[in-house]
């Protein structure tokens, strides 16, 4: 019995976690599907403009990394959910390059 409630669990998909700003990315300006959504930042550019103490999409990206990463499909609903994937993938490579594969250590930088 035990045996068959793994195999179960490990064939149950479960739905990744999309993004709440759908539909702030609808009428914000897109390049390629990504939509240029406002941030948190001192510094003028096209993202500007966030509201310091509300979240935004990279604190929605951070905080929904892990339940993201652990599945294995996500249904695409909106424009926020391609930079949602986007930063899932930045989030993941940061890690990659801080961390040393076999110990789990932080690499230590060169002086270059």
């Amino acid at each position: 019995k035990e045996r068959k409630r793994e195999t179960h669990l490990r064939n149950t998909k479960m739905p990744a976690i999309n993004s709440k700003f759908g539909e702030a990315a609808a009428a914000a300006k897109t390049v390629a599907n990504v939509p240029f959504l406002p941030i948190k930042t001192k510094h003028r550019g096209p993202c500007g403009g966030g509201v310091a103490g509300e979240l935004d999409i990279v604190d929605e990206a951070i905080a929904l990394y892990r339940a993201n990463v652990l599945m294995s499909s996500m249904e695409i609903q909106s424009d926020a959910d391609h930079l949602l994937i986007y930063l899932t993938l930045t989030i993941s490579e940061v890690i990659k390059r801080l961390v040393a594969p076999a110990t789990g250590a932080p690499i230590a930088r060169s002086k270059a």
